[in-house]
């Protein structure tokens, strides 16, 4: 029987990963200080925001919203947008 590793345990240097992704596009959150602590949205990445004061979180999805469909000179991500508020 041969033994075979999966992908997910390969190792990857660190310069090798942040080549990788270095020109992935981003996108700003409309915070500059959240944008610096998770340098800001990325594209192919899935964030998840949560906290107690609605009003706050809902203006942040919404802006989310219109730069993502923005086009990507204007710093979006020409994309299809879908928001789902259970």
């Amino acid at each position: 029987m041969q033994h075979i590793q999966p992908s997910l345990m390969q190792m990857q240097s660190a310069f090798d990963h942040f080549n990788e992704h270095r020109n992935t596009l981003k996108m700003t959150t409309g915070s500059a200080e959240l944008d610096s602590l998770i340098d800001s949205i990325q594209e192919g990445q899935f964030y998840l925001f949560y906290g107690r004061n609605k009003a706050i979180l809902d203006g942040l999805v919404h802006g989310l919203l219109v730069n993502c469909v923005l086009p990507v000179r204007e710093h979006g991500f020409e994309s299809m947008a879908v928001y789902i508020n259970g």
